[in-house]
């Protein structure tokens, strides 16, 4: 009986050991897969994060290859334009030789023209109508008043017939005339300066 005793203790302390390493054996295969499924997990995380940095990446790639068709223009448009100042230079110079080739040929030929007199210059001073006259708004241009005899104005130009009146008195008040006015210088005498 001793023997059997014995025979069972010795047995049920091998068996145990081999209970405790099959328990350990499960406990390990449960935390691996517990990693398992964490690994998986942390997998599918950085496969999303890796197929958003590769559509960043395309946007991006689309964007880059925009900005370098822009730059291909702006280059393009940069040798044009050089092209052209090259060719205006280009023209400019001739246009240069050729404007020195005819002075060369102008003081080569003799003036036949005679010696032009110079016009009577026209004096800046204080008008008045000599009689009832039209006044215009521009040299031929339409009449837009009719002045007496006797009217008063200043002018300081004048082109061919016509005389520009620019002030009169109002009132013995000399004013600027703020609108264009034109009569013709027949219709009127200038006053002595006193």
């Amino acid at each position: 009986m001793k023997f059997i005793l014995i025979l069972i203790l010795s047995l049920t302390y091998i068996h145990a050991d081999e209970i405790q390493r099959i328990e350990s054996i499960v406990k390990d295969i449960k935390k691996l897969r517990v990693d398992y499924e964490k690994s998986q997990d942390e997998l599918a995380l950085y496969k999303v994060k890796l197929r958003d940095e590769q559509q960043k990446n395309t946007i991006l790639l689309k964007e880059l290859k925009i900005e370098q068709n822009s730059v291909e223009k702006l280059q393009n448009q940069i040798k044009s334009k050089n092209n052209n100042v090259i060719i205006k230079e280009v023209v400019i110079e001739k246009e240069v030789q050729s404007s020195k080739i005819c002075q060369k040929n102008q003081t080569n030929i003799e003036n036949k023209f005679p010696k032009l007199k110079m016009k009577k210059e026209f004096v800046a001073g204080t008008f008045r109508f000599a009689k009832d006259a039209d006044v215009y708004d521009g040299v031929d241009g339409n009449v837009v008043a009719i002045w007496e005899e006797k009217t008063s104005f200043t002018s300081n130009v004048s082109s061919g017939d016509w005389t520009k009146i620019t002030g009169y008195f109002v009132n013995k008040k000399w004013q600027k005339a703020t609108e264009e006015l034109w009569v013709r210088t027949k219709n009127t005498i200038q006053r002595e300066k006193k």
